[in-house]
Order: structure tokens, then sequence, then C-alpha cells
């Protein structure tokens, strides 16, 4: 979040502050870009109810999601936790980053 002046008839007043834009929102198939084939791999051969909960709902929706939607970010953290993904991958997830 960031702050910007406030002006009246050119006299500093105060500061107000400017909120951060909103995260993206992404189509599925763009969300499925943001992971590498090997990540892919683990995400459809792992069990864990999260997981198949993630592909269900992200993968297969029909709107865009936006990334930092609490059930998303919620979801990839627990993929960090069930080691599919690193840290490192989550926060370029995140960030809208493909992988190189």
């Amino acid at each position: 979040m960031g702050t910007r002046e406030v002006y009246s008839n050119g006299i500093l007043v105060g500061t107000e502050s400017i909120p951060d834009p909103p995260a993206p929102a992404l189509m599925p198939v763009d969300i499925v870009l943001l992971f590498t084939p090997a990540e892919l791999l683990a995400l459809e051969q792992s069990t864990s109810l999260i997981v198949v909960a993630f592909r269900t709902q992200f993968f297969a929706a029909i709107n865009p999601i936006a990334l930092d939607d609490p059930r998303f970010t919620a979801a990839l953290q627990s993929m960090q936790t069930l080691g599919i993904l690193s840290a490192d991958r989550v926060a370029a997830i995140q960030s809208n980053t493909r992988p190189a």
C-alpha cells in the first residue's frame, strides 16, 4: 500500500493511502501455464484431498480466478507443505510468473 499527498488550493493538507492494485484474475488455462510440467504431473498423481479439490475447483473453473483468492493461496501453501511446490515456486505463481 502506498500513500499520496493531498492538496487543497495548492496547500498540502495531508496524505491518504492508496490501496494496492488487485491481483490479476486468470483463466484456468493461464493458471496451468504457471506450473512446470513436473509440478503438473505431481498434482495429477497426488491423492491428497487438497490437491484433488484444487484440480477440481481451479483447473476446471469457467470464470477467472484471482491469484490472491484465499482459497487459491491456501491451496498453494498446502502444495508447499506436501512438497509439490517450493516456497520460491509458490511466490512465482502468486506473482503470475511463468516458469522458464
